[in-house]
């Protein structure tokens, strides 16, 4: 029992929820068939590829803040729970990594999963009564958040549940203000500086990694499709083709992107043609911009 009295209510009401929805999964067949199939394609070969070079990217991020000094590494829970609600999240939208607002849109994003976290880690506990309540409330409205992001039929829906998330921020910020006025001494302490600091550190560290998935699953996507604009599917003037390609563009992610759309137009018979019309492109593309195009 000693464990389990250690916990706080809220972190109690989070392992009833969780025990219902794993039992009802259980349980239901219907249910337990979609979760198997959700671990599956969780668990899919490419994937844990990606999450080993994921863990170990935060492997080094966090060797690099303790070599530094930097105090607030002591929560393992809030770096565990940052590493689920927030990189794992961010992760899976790589694909805004194509957009041209691409880090104000992450951390936007990161700053609505924040949030969240910080209601798990930090924000003032209730009763049991009041945190069996919140808890799935939160759940429902980041998963509406996140479900009808994107879906122009779902915009009301999107629109409500981000100005609640914003809402339920305004607590946590006020929730804050107030334990600062009130309990200074328990709640303005290095470890509090270092729960608030360190989710939001680790999160705007993590944008690297982000950005060059979204990079790699380009280039892969592009060298798929390299082929078939290659006469006779040749294999080796392909490898050329792939080679220059990344020698032209490296880690410029919006130029990849822009050759991707124009490679459509083009049909290669040799390695030379491929090259003559990359170097076309990129001086029509950096004349475009010089334009203010």
């Amino acid at each position: 029992m000693g464990g389990f009295e250690a916990l706080n209510n809220r972190e109690i009401s989070i392992l009833i929820w969780i025990s219902i929805f794993l039992c009802y999964g259980f349980l239901n067949s219907g249910v337990r068939s979609s979760l198997i199939d959700v671990v599956k394609a969780f668990f899919d070969k490419k994937l844990t590829i990606v999450y080993v070079m994921m863990f170990g990217y935060i492997g080094g991020m966090l060797c690099a803040l303790s070599s530094i000094g930097y105090w607030g590494l002591s929560n393992y829970t809030a770096i565990g729970m940052w590493v689920i609600c927030v990189a794992f999240l961010t992760l899976f939208e790589f694909k805004k990594a194509n957009n041209e607002n691409f880090l104000v849109e992450v951390f936007k994003d990161n700053l609505k999963l924040i949030i969240v976290l910080e209601f798990i880690i930090n924000l003032y506990v209730s009763s049991l009564i009041v945190e069996l309540t919140m808890v799935p409330v939160l759940f429902i409205i980041t998963a509406v958040m996140a479900y009808s992001e994107n879906r122009k039929e779902y915009e009301p829906a999107h629109k409500l549940s981000t100005r609640m998330l914003g809402i339920i921020g305004t607590v946590i910020c006020v929730s804050a203000i107030w334990r600062l006025f009130n309990d200074f001494e328990n709640f303005a302490t290095v470890k509090s500086l270092g729960d608030f600091l360190t989710p939001i550190i680790l999160s705007l560290m993590f944008i690297p990694f982000v950005y060059c998935f979204a990079l790699f699953a380009n280039y892969e996507t592009l060298f798929v499709r390299i082929q078939f604009f290659v006469k006779n599917r040749d294999e080796e003037i392909s490898k050329r083709a792939k080679l220059k390609t990344v020698l032209a563009f490296g880690l410029n992610l919006r130029a990849l992107n822009d050759w991707a759309k124009e490679l459509s137009k083009h049909w290669f018979e040799s390695a030379e043609q491929y090259s003559k019309a990359l170097s076309e492109f990129k001086a029509n593309r950096k004349e475009r911009y010089n334009n203010g195009g």
